[in-house]
């Protein structure tokens, strides 16, 4: 599983910033009529854990730190078969927390200041695509249909990488760069109109199950809104016992429930 990194919407610039820490992604499961598809999503697959694994994981729980603007920031994600999604960001020292959810039906964001929003269009889209993500849609696609598209192969930095479209139904489109002889999936890359969205994994990581994780990950924005962000993996846990109540839009404090 590799963890993928993006803002469901506009944000405070710190919370916007802490958003860049997000959810372990699964494998991107290929599609029966390419076999060059199905070749590289193989390995990629064997190469993260395997389809038997990570179908195994029926739910997660992860927790990265990272530095912003001088703040600790913890983000603790949990996901759920098959496609339950929440994660809170903690600004440590400050009572600043922000949530994002996707309960399989409805996204939702709960702000600082305690409003609810029910998202839709590219907000709604980006949470979809990271409960998708958190639940291994893309080798697991009953649990969310999921499309995969083999690109071009890319040289970054003198090195190959094959490169995967992943478009979860409903979500947003992102790119997956894989190490041509690894097949760890190196670089994630997703477009906000003209600006470019990179999150590099710097170190992988074993999970509880033998899966693979990303340890150490660096998330940049193009147009430098906001500074580099480093995302450290503090822990992971599989198949804990988890209440469903807590993927649904949470009842407000402190302002009404809005739609965006």
């Amino acid at each position: 599983m590799l963890t993928k990194l993006r803002s469901p919407g506009a944000l405070p610039a710190l919370l916007f910033a802490a958003l860049l820490v997000a959810n372990v992604h699964g494998a991107a499961g290929a599609q029966p009529d390419d076999p060059a598809l199905a070749a590289v999503m193989q390995k990629y697959a064997d190469a993260i854990g395997g389809e038997k694994l990570l179908s195994s994981i029926t739910s997660v729980q992860s927790v990265y730190s990272s530095t912003l603007f001088g703040h600790a920031v913890t983000v603790t994600t949990i996901a759920k078969a098959p496609a339950s999604f929440v994660q809170r960001v903690q600004v440590e020292g400050t009572p600043l927390v922000m949530m994002i959810g996707f309960d399989g039906k409805t996204a939702w964001t709960k702000a600082i200041s305690g409003a609810v929003q029910t998202l839709s269009g590219s907000k709604r889209a980006d949470v979809i695509d990271e409960a998708a993500g958190m639940n291994n849609s893309e080798i697991i696609p009953q649990r969310w249909p999921t499309q995969v598209k083999l690109k071009a192969d890319e040289t970054v930095d003198g090195k190959l990488y094959h490169v995967v479209e992943i478009s979860p139904q409903g979500g947003s489109a992102h790119d997956l760069l894989l190490d041509s002889q690894t097949y760890l999936p190196v670089m994630s890359r997703q477009y906000e109109g003209d600006v470019k969205l990179l999150d590099v994994v710097k170190n992988f990581a074993k999970g509880p199950l033998g899966e693979t994780t990303g340890a150490v990950i660096v998330s940049t924005r193009s147009d430098g809104s906001v500074p580099a962000v480093t995302s450290t993996l503090l822990s992971t846990r599989d198949n804990i016992q988890v209440n469903d109540a807590i993927f649904a839009p949470p009842i407000p404090t402190n302002a009404p429930t809005t739609n965006t």
